[in-house]
């Protein structure tokens, strides 16, 4: 929408800037960060891992999260490995209809639904586990698949956004084609038994993780709100807030250029804050020159229904 045309944006992965991008978003507004990991709750603790092979998914059962290509690639690698268990933490809505499908299919005890299990439990499953799949057709960053790389835990993900940018295909783990459970159960026998591809594999995760941490995000959100502050808009946006949050303005004025007045409103039309009278007291605190251009006020009235 053209409200959006000037705005600034932070997104979490690339995927998602390029998603931004499809839909007409300027790629020069937008910024990734990526997201930080609590690296003091997911670490490697240097278990042993289990004696026969276990896979983990992790994460909310829903419907779209397409955890049955994960129960039909558990059929084909327990023809390899007949001792191999997948174990499924998480709860939602679609648990009872995967616990049938996982029966369907004959699995048996091969396939462990586990529910919600508690952080110590789950780092201390993740760091005796062997491998962790995600056959989601979408996400906006990945978090499982990181906190599982933390646990030195290799993964096989869908080749779809988000998981394309938190997985780094042949170095923390693999990805296969969206809803193919042959190429996830082939990628996922790939990586059990290799045993130097799988200690690859972990170590790249291990030696990946580290650079996501939350001090990092918090210095690159801060930076890009610093250069956003520091652009004509953002700065009249900043003393519109001052002026809301009952600070001393008296003292305050900024002049705007007229090639910027565009920018100003649409700043403003994008905040969803205005409450008219208020924005009628705050631009008194203009130059009077700037005044008759700065924004009309009507328009901006009708946007909030006044």
């Amino acid at each position: 929408p053209v409200v959006f045309r000037r705005n600034e944006f932070m997104v979490i992965s690339p995927s998602t800037k390029d998603d931004l991008v499809a839909r007409g978003v300027d790629e020069r507004r937008i910024t990734v960060v990526l997201c930080g990991l609590d690296h003091g709750r997911y670490r490697h603790l240097g278990f042993e891992r289990f004696p026969d092979p276990v896979i983990v998914h992790l994460g909310r059962l829903r419907k779209y999260k397409s955890v049955e290509v994960a129960l039909r690639a558990m059929t084909r690698i327990r023809e390899r490995l007949p001792s191999a268990k997948l174990i499924v933490v998480g709860d939602g809505p679609h648990r009872p209809a995967l616990e049938r499908e996982a029966r369907r299919l004959g699995l048996g005890a091969a396939v462990e639904f586990r529910g919600h299990v508690g952080d110590e439990d789950l780092v201390a499953l993740l760091n005796r586990s062997h491998l962790l799949v995600n056959p989601s057709p979408k996400e906006g960053w990945g978090l499982t698949v990181v906190e599982g790389a933390a646990c030195g835990v290799p993964v096989v993900a869908s080749d779809r956004p988000g998981l394309r940018d938190s997985v780094w295909n042949g170095e923390t783990g693999l990805l296969v084609p969206y809803g193919d459970a042959e190429a996830l159960a082939a990628s996922s026998l790939r990586i059990l038994e290799d045993r130097a591809l799988w200690e690859r594999l972990s170590r790249g995760a291990l030696d990946r993780v580290k650079e996501l941490t939350w001090d990092r995000c918090a210095r690159e959100t801060l930076a890009l709100l610093e250069r956003v502050v520091a652009t004509p808009a953002g700065q009249i946006y900043a003393l519109f807030l001052v002026h809301r949050n009952a600070a001393r303005t008296d003292e305050l004025h900024y002049g705007v250029r007229p090639h910027e007045l565009d920018e100003v409103v649409d700043l403003f039309r994008f905040a969803g804050e205005l409450e008219c009278n208020g924005f009628q007291r705050y631009v008194n605190y203009f130059r009077p020159e700037y005044l008759g251009q700065l924004v009309d006020l009507r328009t901006l009235g009708r946007l909030r229904g006044h």
